[in-house]
């Protein structure tokens, strides 16, 4: 197979970078070293089993033919009857009786004469049956239909795929074709998630090497990508993805900035912040007054942030989860009270990891009406995965941002972007969708490379012209650059919306021309045959 890179023509460019700002114009990066992962994990190498085969199997032999043939013409038959009945009837002894004088040295003729005396004999049976000659010798008694039952016959049996044992010979296991997603979703894991686990168990890509070769070859390109060691303050122009020091914040800005674009998400941040305003308590200063949004009705909130695009559905999101966090407020507040006055420890989530400043905290945080969830900081990526995707409408991807950007512990937030690439590159199967790939990808990848990765993916993805999703082979932007990844990936087969076009009006004008042309054979061929007639 050829690949696209041995075509490209001479006088292309390869992409250029600018990475000096993060995504979302949210500060300077500084440039740093990547460290190289400490451990490459092995492929796993299939087991290799043999097959059994049929010499292997042990058959039953079939039973001898007996010599003399007049027993094998005539056997007395009756009514239905068990062995030990058959053993009293009479009929058997004779026909013992006459088996131990036949012999091999008997001639044919003297055979036949003594068949015919056994069937004179047992002339006073209801019914005799005939043998059919066979391999295996097989007697067919006519009785009444009702004497004896019925056997349905036997199920075919089921392929589950399971492995083929054999006393003799090896295990024969069936490879399967693709791997299975193992089900997991419960009513406490709705995403069916896999800490520490990989839902596709079998797929070994991608190595520690893999990842840390393709951030070397997109970093040589866009330049180095580190986490920076602040988080900024909330930015009154941008939505962002997390990168603020609040987590509610984070969690609903992450939301607002789902499924749309980045103009649209800061659109309806904008329109918030100027129907709303800020905290300007130094607790949470610069923060969106979030408990005045929550006081709001939902069809005045959604009416705000229609600018930006599916206002309805995260309207109810957002009213939802400040409805859940002011409650959860109250709760912990009530609950460190009652600590404080019976020295009971407080019942709620997180308390007996928090020392008394922190929770003293809380409450002074509820009692000014300040809604907050700082009291999650410091958790683990699993755990915070956990609590964050309790709320409504948030998602794993909106919740792996705000772990990665906000809590700053390594999580692979996967995007559309991430998750086309970790598709084209084979790092997980072709039918996974974004949730299973970031369970994948949280195993199989080093921690120290998912931020580098996540962010140089979307850099990548952004403006590079064989990777946007809107341009494909054949196009302006295909031929205008060169793809440093280009010998890794595996592009899906696709045509934008023009070629469609284009193709169906080549195939429409192929049939009109086809549909024209024949008319005009008809009538020369009418003009032949004319010009025959006349000179006939």
């Amino acid at each position: 197979m050829v690949r696209r890179s041995t075509r490209v023509r001479k006088n292309v460019v390869p992409v250029k970078g600018q990475w000096d700002v993060l995504p979302h114009g949210l500060g300077v990066l500084p440039t740093a070293t990547i460290q190289p992962a400490s451990h490459i994990i092995p492929d796993g190498q299939p087991l290799t089993l043999e097959k059994v085969t049929k010499g292997d199997l042990a058959h039953q032999p079939d039973p001898e033919t007996p010599t003399g043939q007049a027993l094998n013409d005539l056997i007395p038959a009756s009514n239905p009857i068990t062995k030990s009945q058959l053993e009293e009837e009479p009929i058997l002894k004779l026909v013992d009786e006459v088996r131990d004088t036949l012999d091999i040295t008997t001639p044919p003729r003297k055979k036949n004469a003594a068949a015919r005396e056994i069937k004179e004999e047992t002339g006073s049976l209801e019914q005799v049956s005939a043998l059919r000659r066979s391999k295996r010798v097989r007697t067919q008694v006519k009785v009444g239909e009702d004497d004896i039952p019925h056997e349905s016959p036997p199920k075919k049996a089921k392929h589950t795929g399971k492995q083929v044992k054999s006393e003799d010979g090896p295990v024969t296991p069936e490879k399967p074709s693709t791997p299975k997603r193992v089900p997991r979703k419960t009513k406490d894991n709705p995403y069916g998630l896999t800490p520490g686990r990989s839902p596709f168990p079998d797929w070994q890509a991608p190595s520690a090497a893999q990842c840390e070769e393709v951030y070397r070859i997109l970093a040589s390109v866009h330049g180095e990508v580190t986490q920076p060691a602040t988080i900024p303050a909330p930015s009154l122009e941008v939505a962002g993805c997390g990168e603020v020091p609040f987590v509610l914040e984070a969690l609903l800005r992450t939301l607002l900035s789902g499924a749309v674009t980045f103009d649209g998400a800061d659109s309806m941040v904008k329109a918030i912040i100027a129907k709303y305003g800020t905290i300007e308590d130094d607790l949470a200063k610069g923060s969106i007054d979030w408990n005045r949004v929550r006081m709001s009705t939902v069809e005045e909130l959604e009416e705000t942030i229609r600018v930006g695009g599916l206002a309805n559905r995260k309207a109810k999101a957002i009213k939802g989860t400040l409805d859940m966090v002011y409650q959860d407020n109250i709760d912990r507040r009530e609950a460190y009270l009652a600590e404080k006055q019976t020295g009971v420890p407080a019942n709620v989530y997180g308390a007996s990891g928090k020392t008394q400043g922190q929770k003293d905290l809380e409450i002074l945080k509820t009692e000014r009406n300040i809604l907050s969830l700082d009291h999650l900081h410091g958790l683990s990526a699993d755990e915070a995965m956990r609590q964050f995707t309790k709320f409504p409408g948030i998602g794993v991807k909106t919740a792996a941002c705000v772990i990665l950007f906000c809590l700053q512990r390594p999580c692979f937030a996967v995007d559309t972007h991430v998750h086309r690439f970790s598709r084209w590159l084979g790092w997980a199967p072709g039918g996974a969708d974004e949730n299973d790939t970031f369970s994948h990808l949280e195993v199989r990848c080093p921690d120290h490379l998912k931020y580098g990765l996540h962010q140089l993916f979307i850099h990548h993805g952004k403006h590079c012209g064989r990777c946007k999703m809107a341009t494909v082979e054949g196009t302006k932007g295909w031929e205008a650059v060169i793809c440093p990844l280009e010998q890794l990936l595996v592009r899906a087969k696709k045509m934008t919306r023009v070629q469609k076009k284009t193709e169906a009006k080549i195939e429409k004008t192929l049939t009109q021309e086809a549909n024209e042309s024949e008319p005009e054979h008809l009538e020369v061929d009418e003009v032949i045959a004319e010009g025959k007639a006349v000179g006939a």
